[in-house]
């Protein structure tokens, strides 16, 4: 940003079919099922308009100095690995901005 700050911004998204995949483990375990309140069934009931204002809100709030990442995050391990590769890109870029040598990454020069 302008005052030098680093800026990153992730949005993680699945799909409404593995929303309900996920829900459903979730009431089939007893030590998890608990978690779901008839508020968090309402909101899969009407996934198509949070995902409308997801979008609306993307749309809205990416700017150069903070633009969205999306993630698919039907896969949690590849989800976590692009969370990651999102900020360590961002970190080096903003390093890199301020004249700092980032030094290569190992398993990057393989």
């Amino acid at each position: 940003t302008d005052d030098g700050y680093v800026l990153i911004k992730v949005f993680l998204h699945i799909s409404r079919k593995e929303q309900a995949r996920r829900l459903k483990r979730l009431a089939r375990d007893p030590l998890c099922a608990w978690q779901l309140t008839t508020d968090v069934w309402h909101r899969h009931r009407v996934y198509a308009a949070h995902e409308a204002a997801a979008e609306e809100m993307l749309e809205r709030t990416g700017t150069e100095w903070g633009p969205w990442t999306i993630v698919d995050a039907t896969n949690r391990r590849w989800a976590t690995v692009r969370v990651f590769e999102t900020i360590i890109r961002g970190l080096e870029a903003g390093l890199q901005g301020r004249g700092i040598t980032v030094p290569e990454h190992a398993a990057r020069a393989a």
